[in-house]
């Protein structure tokens, strides 16, 4: 999954990214609290293992 279809997936959930870093993104959950970085490579694919603990930590899949 492409990093920019997966910030499109999160945001629709309802996480917003908390603050920028300088490889990553914070996105953070409002109803839990919870906070997960993203990478910041738009064009790029991002691992299965990312999307999948992502998902577990701000989603709660």
């Amino acid at each position: 999954m492409k990093t920019k279809q997966f910030c499109a997936e999160l945001t629709a959930s309802g996480c917003f990214i908390a603050r920028n870093g300088s490889r990553h993104d914070i996105w953070t959950n409002p109803k839990t609290g919870a906070k997960y970085p993203i990478p910041r490579h738009q064009s790029q694919e991002l691992s299965n293992r990312i999307v999948k603990e992502a998902r577990r930590i701000l989603l709660g899949d």
